[in-house]
């Protein structure tokens, strides 16, 4: 049996490197569910959201600017072929701030700011209340007129480079 004395003397003698062993056991115990569940949580994202102050991997040769600094958010993602399917896309878009104006400060446009070279083409839809699209006009310099009715306006671009084709979802929101 083991009695107060020899139980003291373990916990003396066998102080330190018990301890430290133990609280290193458990320091790796959650180091380890920690990363498992990060690892978890970050399941690969097929869209690419992109923001004047976010930095991504995704290389882009464009930007969605205003005149001003009216908006909140200005981000847009980026999809593959695969998923510009418009049920996707809308879906895809509740993820986004996109632009948001209050009604007072709307600008006349948003453009498309490209970094290098011109795209071949751009080609610009709306989505209209029944999920459907529609061509919406963008000028020559690649400006798009935000829409003067409050509510949420959802927008598709396709882009045509000479050696690939990005496809662009954002929002327009009116407050």
């Amino acid at each position: 049996m083991l009695n107060r004395t020899m139980i003291k003397n373990i916990f003396n003698v066998k102080k330190s490197p018990f301890w430290i062993f133990t609280i290193g056991i458990v320091i790796i115990v959650i180091i380890s569910i920690g990363i498992h569940n990060n690892s978890i949580n970050k399941t690969k994202n097929d869209i690419t959201i992109n923001s004047s102050s976010n930095n991504n991997s995704h290389q882009i040769d464009f930007n969605i600017m205003t005149v001003d600094d009216a908006p909140i958010g200005c981000e847009y993602g980026i999809c593959s072929y695969e998923e510009s399917d418009n049920k996707k896309v809308l879906k895809k878009l509740d993820d986004l701030k996109g632009f948001i104006f209050k009604e007072d400060f709307v600008p006349e446009y948003v453009e498309f700011q490209f970094s290098e070279k011109t795209p071949k083409k751009l080609s610009l839809q709306y989505f209209t209340d029944d999920n459907d699209t529609k061509e919406y006009t963008i000028d020559d310099s690649y400006q798009l007129k935000v829409p003067n009715e409050i509510g949420v306006h959802n927008f598709f671009a396709t882009i045509e480079w000479e050696n690939k084709t990005e496809y662009v979802f954002f929002r327009i929101t009116v407050n």
